[in-house]
């Protein structure tokens, strides 16, 4: 009997596997037959799933998206938390994970600056991820604020300053190759925790 095979799984296994391949031949290096062999099927397999790299960078670059909603979800779906301590445990996940996996992480940001710039339909389709992203840290905040557990801002200006937070503790990694995601995260975090209401930090 054939072996069923999860179209949906075997892509994001291609897609992760590629980011490897992107990572040590280079963007502009890297074949779809070097993806398939990395992924070890046949060179005309490939094509089922993607139509050619850029198809399968973007596909992973949404893949990135989804992997921080589902850590939103996670984080609310945890009681006992306020709003502060929720957005600094997203922002420990994301920059977790961006350190982890430091070199896929500058291909990732220097080729999806490339694609931006040249391919107008993907730029807005991954501003619009983006902006989703700001508007889930956005609605936290607000309901932060309502709830006294912090001090009053704007949400959209603040959960803007977030992302850009996010964008300059990845700009710090690319930079120095030895700072530790600790000391990074601590300064991070120390900013966020600036947000808790004065009553909050009283207690």
């Amino acid at each position: 009997m054939p072996k069923v095979v999860d179209f949906d799984q075997k892509k994001r296994e291609i897609a992760h596997k590629a980011l490897y391949v992107f990572a040590f031949d280079g963007y502009h290096g890297t074949t779809m037959a070097r993806i398939a062999a990395m992924c070890h099927i046949g060179r005309s397999t490939i094509y089922e799933y993607f139509r050619n790299k850029d198809e399968i960078f973007t596909y992973t670059l949404n893949q990135s998206f989804d992997d921080i909603k589902l850590d939103f979800q996670d984080v609310l779906a945890r009681p006992g938390r306020d709003g502060v301590d929720r957005i600094s445990t997203i922002i420990r996940r994301i920059l977790t994970n961006l350190y982890r996996d430091k070199r896929v992480m500058l291909v990732l940001l220097e080729h999806t600056l490339r694609i931006m710039r040249e391919d107008q339909d993907v730029a807005e389709r991954l501003g619009d991820r983006a902006m989703e992203i700001l508007g889930m840290f956005a609605s936290l905040l607000q309901e932060g604020i309502a709830n006294g557990e912090i001090r009053p801002v704007d949400p959209q200006a603040m959960a803007a300053t977030l992302g850009t937070l996010v964008e300059a503790a990845v700009f710090q990694f690319s930079i120095d190759t030895d700072v530790s995601l600790e000391t990074v995260l601590a300064s991070v975090l120390a900013l966020i925790a600036g947000l808790r209401c004065h009553s909050r930090q009283a207690v």
